[in-house]
Formats: C-alpha cells, sequence, structure tokens
C-alpha cells in the first residue's frame, strides 16, 4: 500500500463534523457480551474464549502482505465549540452477492498478480502524530488464495501503523487459513496504550492483533474519523470483478463507547457516559479531504457506489444509539441498482 496525499483520489467517509499452518479452521461463535481481546500486545485466536497465537514473522509479512490501502468512512465534528470524545471502536463489513469472480490487478501491468479472491477489507484511520508527521492507522484482513491449497484462503488480519510522509510501515499480523473471507475488521481502542484489529465472519469472532500505539492515536485522542471498504489487496491494486451484475454492501460503524459498539457489543469495565455521547455530531465526508489530512489511498476497486458522485451524493448517516453512528450503502460494477430496486441498499 501507498497511502497518498494527493487529492486526486476520491472515497467515501464519514466524518464527526510467524507463519501460519495450512489447515482450514473452524469457526468459533461469539455470544452476547464476548469481551474484547486481551489488553496486552501479541496475536490471538477465538474459540470459545481468547487463545493466545504466534504473529507472523516480519519475513512472512514482507513476502506475503503488502501494505494496504483505504476507501470509505465515519469522522467527528465540533458543534457549538463542543467536541465529542474520541472514537474507541469502528468497524466495516462487506458482504457481497453475485459479483462473478475477482482479480487483483497491479496497476503498473494491468494484469492478475495474486490470483482468484484476493482483496482486502479495511478500516483506516488518519491523524497527526507525536512524530510530527501525518500517519495512518489500518485494521486490515487482506486475503489471498493458498497456492498450496486450492479452495482455502489465506485471512492476513493486520494492524498497520503508517508514517504518510515518510512512507514507513509498521505491521503486526497473524494469518489464518479458511474456505472465505472473514467479512468484517474492527479497530478497538483497548486503553493502557495497546490498539487492536479484531477480525470476524457473519458476527462471529476469528481472530484478534493487539499492537502499542506508536504514534499515539488513542493516547492523545485524535481519532476522529474513520474510512475504509473493499479494496485491492495492496501495493496500489485494484480489486476487479467480472461480474456485470450483483451487488456489495458496506456497513461502516464507529463508536465512542466499547459497550454501544455499532456492529458488536462488548462487556468492558466501564459504562457508557453521558459525556461520551455523540449526540448526532458526524457528517459524511470525502476522502482526501481536510477530515483526513488531505490523505487518501492508491488502492481501489471496480465497483461504484450506487449513492454517485461522492462529492454530491454521499450516503446518508444514521445513530443506532447515543453513543455510535453509522453508514451503509451498495457499490455495483455499473453505479446503478439492479432492476427497480432503489438506492442506497439496492432493495425494492
Amino acid at each position: 500500500m501507498r497511502i497518498s496525499n494527493s487529492r486526486l483520489t476520491l472515497a467515501l467517509t464519514l466524518a464527526l463534523t510467524g507463519t501460519a499452518g495450512y489447515a482450514v479452521q473452524a469457526s468459533a461463535q461469539s455470544l452476547p457480551g464476548t469481551p474484547p481481546p486481551p489488553n496486552e500486545p501479541g496475536c490471538y485466536r477465538f474459540n470459545g474464549g481468547w487463545q493466545r497465537s504466534e504473529c507472523d514473522s516480519p519475513e512472512y509479512i514482507n513476502k506475503h502482505i503488502p501494505h494496504p490501502e483505504i476507501l470509505a468512512g465515519i469522522g467527528e465534528t465540533t458543534v457549538k465549540s463542543k467536541t465529542p470524545d474520541p472514537f474507541l471502536s469502528s468497524s466495516v463489513q462487506v458482504d457481497l452477492s453475485q459479483l462473478g469472480s475477482e482479480e487483483d490487478i497491479d496497476p503498473s501491468t494491468g494484469l492478475p498478480e495474486r490470483g482468484p479472491d484476493a482483496y482486502s477489507i479495511q478500516a483506516n484511520v488518519f491523524f497527526n502524530g507525536d512524530n510530527g508527521d501525518n500517519d495512518g492507522l489500518q485494521f486490515t484482513n487482506q486475503v489471498e488464495p493458498l497456492a498450496a491449497a486450492p479452495g482455502v484462503l489465506m485471512n492476513h488480519v493486520c494492524v498497520w501503523q503508517v508514517d504518510v510522509d515518510t512512507q514507513k510501515y509498521d505491521s503486526t499480523c497473524i494469518s489464518i487459513a479458511f474456505g472465505v473471507v472473514f467479512n468484517e475488521v474492527k479497530g478497538i481502542d483497548l486503553g493502557k496504550g495497546n490498539l487492536a484489529t479484531v477480525s470476524f465472519l457473519g458476527g462471529a469472532l476469528t481472530a484478534a492483533v493487539v499492537a502499542p500505539d506508536r504514534y499515539h492515536l488513542a493516547n492523545s485522542h485524535r481519532w476522529n474519523n474513520i474510512s475504509g471498504g473493499l479494496l485491492g489487496y495492496g501495493n496500489s491494486s485494484r480489486a476487479a470483478f467480472s461480474g456485470k451484475e450483483g451487488l456489495s454492501v458496506t456497513k461502516i460503524g464507529a463508536s465512542t463507547c466499547l459497550n454501544e459498539d455499532v456492529l458488536g457489543q462488548w462487556v468492558t469495565e466501564n459504562p457508557c457516559s453521558q459525556s461520551e455521547k455523540l449526540d448526532g455530531r458526524a457528517v459524511a465526508i470525502v476522502s482526501p479531504s481536510a477530515a483526513t489530512n488531505g490523505d487518501a489511498t492508491g488502492e481501489t476497486t471496480s465497483l461504484v457506489p450506487v449513492t454517485g458522485n461522492p462529492i454530491s451524493s454521499l450516503p446518508e448517516i444514521s445513530f443506532p444509539n447515543d453513543w455510535a453512528v453509522e453508514m451503509e450503502y451498495a457499490s455495483t460494477p455499473t453505479g446503478k441498482c439492479p432492476g427497480s430496486t432503489k438506492p442506497p441498499l439496492c432493495k425494492s
């Protein structure tokens, strides 16, 4: 991935105004009130509870997991001189339907490079870090087919911490072989200087990666935007779908309180407070924009949001509770809903 501060790439956004084994793993259902992952740096699998696992080695990451990129998101805005508390979690969930085969295209050659069904799902944040640079946090699942086992996909669940100005990338990842893509990633501020990527499959917990907050996104209360979606696998690649019909539905959410998380609820020691309430202070924005420090991603997708031009027709946002905000919209190969269905979800 190459995060760029070029304004040539547009994306939808919301703003508040170790080497893995090849065995396919059985999924573990998460229950209401499941706790967040342990607040200790490392990698974890969920099997009725959180179990520590080996993280990917730097050598494995360099060989298999290129830098990821960005698409859509959410952020905060100040109303009447009052700024809401920073986000503590964010989620991106993507569901695909009848889109045909997908190839990850290398933009420099126009040719597939990772095999079928290689793409990423990402939840990303831009901010000014303690290092004095534009920085980014990327909570990702990057997926590629496993050559040694046809029909099996390697889900690379990562926390990427990026100095955008110097293009320095720091990663912590766990890779899990599975028959399908983990379709949701959630970024979490665990407190005590630790951030986590948690992955889900159909609402079931699968894995988590916990890493120290290198550039003090959460420590210094800078988490006020979230953007992401389905994109190419990495290194500015393009997720290209062959189908002329079908659709992808993307849901993006963020919360200022973990106990009222938008796409899943945790049990934590701290209940939600009145001071953390969003009070409706969220708006839809584009990326790159002032809300993302002018930063955007190089990776793309062939799917087009049915809401039209992202500058003039952003998806609407909603507030499922006093602490959370979300947006949901469909994308298709043509940017139009099939048949008589209507935006933003292409339903009758």
